[in-house]
This record gives structure tokens, sequence and C-alpha cells, in this order.
């Protein structure tokens, strides 16, 4: 099977309407009740199986921490401005379309004092880009509802990313996102990133959880989050945010999908409305899921909507045969509200967030159900 999902093959379907001298334009605030602070980190690990790398180096990868915090932060540009450039030339927009949106995070400010009582989840971008910093409207909501969000961005792998000591690296840009080396070394780094809970406590000056994690990640991000859920017993549930199984233990053509036995929740866009991209979803997965899953599909979106582009196509004229007609305000809430009561379900035994998972609703009437079980046994 032949990956479709790479973020950066649709840049030769896009055009844009042209804007002048655009003015600042905030990205969706966060909903919940607490301000988000913002802190990146380097961490360090060994890369035994780094197809990028030589074999042991020690190198490090970007860990951006969106956290809830006491203190309320100041309105900036919200795209580190290479960044911007980078993907401005991607999707051949006007840099200042991206420059000139905005968002409100409190950075380097403190966690909470009693921070450790709200999970702690991992986030992966889609394959070969765009970074983390392109899904803040979606991790900076679960902070503001008191999670802890780490996103981790291998520096290989993505175009540009820039260290917390302001020296920026290029990287290769990846398009195949699919190998078993990608995988593994997307998994090595979340393993890494829990076993090293201590840094981001250090940073934050405070205690985070480390007993509810949770996995998410979009397109390539969503495979190796369940992938690594595979490998490390601590991670307790998983959100697939429209990506295929393939690669790592799944198989390159995803052939082979393990029983997770913990709760797993496939969120898929219009691609994943037949089988004709991706049959991983509904012909693979199910067969020996023991434990809670759900699929859901949310129509008129499609694969890039679920980053901060759908917003994009709003606000700076963006247009892409990998973008749906639906509105991306309204996309943006739906990821966000999604997520989090799967999370809040999962990891915090919240049943009002787990009616969401029962079935239709006319307040969602864009989110179709496609397939689902309770499981044999409950395992959280």
């Amino acid at each position: 099977m032949q990956l479709l999902f790479t973020l950066q093959t649709v840049a030769s379907a896009i055009t844009i309407a042209a804007a002048a001298s655009p003015q600042p334009t905030p990205i969706p605030p966060p909903t919940g009740s607490y301000y988000v602070g913002e802190r990146k980190l380097a961490v360090a690990r060994t890369n035994p199986n780094n197809f990028t790398l030589p074999t042991n180096l020690i190198s490090d990868f970007l860990a951006t921490i969106f956290y809830p915090t006491k203190t309320e932060g100041r309105t900036a540009p919200y795209l580190e401005s290479v960044t911007a450039q980078e993907w401005a030339q991607v999707y051949n927009i006007s840099v200042d379309l991206l420059t000139s949106l905005t968002a409100k995070l409190a950075i380097d400010a403190p966690g909470l004092s009693n921070a450790s009582q709200y999970p702690t989840v991992f986030f992966g971008p889609g394959g070969g880009g765009p970074p983390t910093e392109v899904y803040t409207t979606l991790l900076s909501d679960l902070a503001s509802h008191g999670y802890n969000v780490i996103g981790i961005d291998d520096p290989h792998e993505q175009q540009y990313i820039r260290w917390p000591n302001g020296t920026g690296y290029y990287g290769s840009g990846a398009e195949d996102e699919t190998t078993d080396e990608t995988v593994y070394v997307r998994l090595a780094e979340t393993t890494t990133m829990i076993d090293r809970l201590d840094l981001v406590e250090k940073a934050l000056g405070t205690k985070v959880n480390r007993h509810l994690l949770g996995t998410f990640g979009h397109s390539a991000g969503g495979d190796a989050g369940l992938a690594s859920m595979l490998y490390d017993r601590r991670i307790l549930s998983s959100v697939n945010l429209d990506g295929p199984f393939q690669g790592g233990p799944f198989g390159e053509d995803g052939t082979t999908v393990p029983d997770f036995k913990r709760p797993v929740f496939l969120f898929g866009t219009g691609v994943h409305e037949t089988t004709a991209v991706d049959p991983t979803w509904n012909e693979t997965f199910p067969v020996n899921q023991t434990g809670y899953w759900r699929e859901v599909v949310v129509k008129g979106s499609l694969h890039i909507d679920m980053s901060d582009i759908t917003f994009w196509k709003d606000t700076a004229g963006v247009h892409s045969a990998n973008l749906g007609p639906i509105d991306g305000r309204r996309m943006v809430n739906i990821t966000r509200t999604w997520t989090r009561a799967f999370f809040d379900y999962t990891l915090l035994h919240c049943r009002e967030a787990g009616k969401l998972f029962n079935g239709p609703s006319s307040d969602w009437p864009e989110v179709e159900f496609k397939a689902g079980s309770n499981g044999s046994h409950h395992h959280w």
C-alpha cells in the first residue's frame, strides 16, 4: 500500500487568494479555564535505529510543552518566523498571511503547583511536517483544560526547527514517513520523553503526572503513537488523527495490527469514509481488538484539516485538494472537543465525556460513526 498522507506532497495542489498587509488575526483561543504556557526543551537520546543518523550517535529531539499556568501570556505571532517562511513557501502563500496569525501564550511561565493531578499526553505531528507548532490550536486547548501536552519533533524529519538556545536547524523534511526506521525512531523518542519527565518537571518547577499517560498524533504521528502504546505499557490510551497503520509493528502495508488491549480512538477525515485509500482501519485493525475502541470520520474534512492549516484556509485563503469544504473554525472545535473527550473518558474516567462516543448526535452532524466496540474487558 502506498502512503498518500504526507503533507508536503499536496503543496502543488494549493492556490492562494492574495491579501495585502494582513491585520493581526488571533488563532482560535483555548476554551479551558487556565492560561496556557509554552516551553521548549532539547532532549538527548541514543539513536541505535535512526536511519537519518550514524548508529549510536547521541542527538537531541525537540520537545514543545503546552501546559496550564496561572500566568497570562502576551499576544505574539504564533509561528516561529523561519517556520512561517518555510511553510509559506511549501504552500505558495505570502509569508505575511502566516506571520500575522497570533496566539496568547505564556512563554516559559511556571506550571501549576497541582499539575500532577492532570494527565500527561504526548503528541506526534504529521510525517515530514508541519512541526508541532502548527497544531497549536489543538494542543493549547488541551493545556487550558489542565493537560500537560508534550509535542515531539525529530529535527532531521522536519523542514526547520529552532532549538531553545536560538539555534536553527534545517532537516530533510523526509516524505516517506511509513518506513520501519521512522516509526521506531518516533517510538524511541516517545519512550525517552516518558523516561525523562524529570526534565519537564525541572523546567516547569512542578511535578507532572507520570501515571495517566496518553499518546495522540496526526498522520504518521498517529501511527507512531499507537506503535508506542504497543511497546510501552505506561501509555493507557491513544488517539490516531487520520493516520494509517503502516511500518514498524504493523508491517510495511499495515497487514498486522496486534491487540492494543487499551482504548483506541480512530479519528478520521473524509479520507477514511471508504477503504479506497487506507483499508487498514476497517479491514486490518478490528480483527484482533479486545479493548474499547471507536472509529469516526468528520464529513466535509480531508487529511490536512486535522492541523491548524484548516484555519489557514479561512484566514490565509489557502485551497488544497487535501483540505475539505468544512469551515475551519468548526473543524478546530470538532477536533478539540472529541480528542479531549476521549482522554477525559479514558484517563480521567469522566462518564459524561464518554457519552459522546455512544452514537450520533444532532450537536455534531458532521461526525459519522463508522465502527467500534466496548471490548470484552475494560483496561482503564
